[in-house]
């Protein structure tokens, strides 16, 4: 009985023809090809037409905007996109800037901790344009309890100046760099915690102080140490400003010169932490008892 032929060796065969034909062709001249050729042109001839919109339906397919997106939505949806990533931006550095406020408010508190000090944060809405003779005017006033000769401080615990008008909504400060405000005492520190030798500092008027060194605060020997560029000053005065604004940072030591009035002494040149007429933002450190002393003086300055 003859057995059927199965497919395979049906499927073997017409491949072994492809094969033979594909190297008879390769190895045919190319003058007895041409007919290769037609047909190839043939099928390009028919398949051109429609292979541009195959691919076009090929990336519609592809694209983020997926089927059923018009142009006009997917551009909406990109902005509100980019608006939102902006928005979270925003308020992450707000969230940052409110957290350094945070830490500035404690360390604060720290550094009279007997003291019944209240720390307002409030916004500079407007500085004058004279370095010399520099003015701020702050949004915060008599309504949220500041008062005339109020402590006003700065990021870092850097003592900024003076409040010496007040309204019900706003009040005026003077900065510590301004010529009008006068001098001031400070100690020179040797570290965080010691301090130096005494200084009696005073405005220049380019947002600088400089002035002459003398002893230490407690009288000891060996002050000189302290006096260094880059050492740390703090206001010590307390005839003209109130126990709050105490050993709050004047600035740091820029320039040390000789006295040449005074051998004996060495002037100083000491500058702010930051630009304080640039501030957008400030600390007011109000206190009962800078309200007494101020009823008493009767609101005099």
């Amino acid at each position: 009985m003859a057995r059927p032929q199965s497919h395979d060796s049906g499927a073997g065969r017409t491949l072994a023809l492809v094969v033979c034909v594909m190297l008879v062709l390769a190895l045919v001249p190319a003058r007895y090809s041409g007919w290769v050729r037609w047909i190839g042109g043939l099928f390009e001839t028919v398949l051109t037409p429609i292979s541009h919109p195959l691919s076009g339906v090929s990336r519609w397919l592809s694209s983020s905007g997926g089927p059923g997106v018009a142009p006009e939505v997917q551009r909406q949806l990109t902005e509100e996109r980019d608006r939102f990533q902006t928005l979270f931006l925003q308020q992450r550095d707000e969230n940052s800037r409110l957290r350094d406020l945070i830490t500035e408010l404690q360390r604060g508190m720290k550094l009279n901790p007997d003291l019944p000090v209240t720390q307002l944060a409030a916004p500079v809405v407007g500085v004058s344009s004279d370095l010399a003779s520099a003015v701020m005017r702050v949004r915060a006033g008599s309504s949220e309890g500041v008062d005339k000769n109020a402590v006003v401080a700065a990021a870092g615990l850097q003592l900024l100046g003076k409040v010496i008008e007040v309204s019900n909504r706003q009040c005026v400060v003077q900065p510590i760099t301004s010529k009008a405000a006068g001098g001031l005492i400070g100690v020179v520190m040797f570290d965080d915690e010691r301090p130096g030798a005494l200084c009696r500092l005073s405005p220049t008027g380019d947002g600088s102080l400089k002035g002459d060194v003398g002893e230490s605060a407690d009288k000891k020997p060996g002050w000189e140490q302290s006096v260094k560029i880059g050492a740390t000053v703090r206001l010590s005065d307390t005839e003209r400003w109130p126990k709050n604004a105490q050993y709050l940072v004047v600035g740091t030591i820029e320039r040390v010169e000789p006295n040449l009035a005074m051998p004996l002494r060495t002037n100083i040149v000491v500058r702010p932490s930051l630009r304080l007429e640039r501030v957008s933002e400030v600390i007011l450190r109000l206190s009962r008892e800078a309200a007494i002393e101020d009823a008493k003086s009767g609101g005099r300055p």
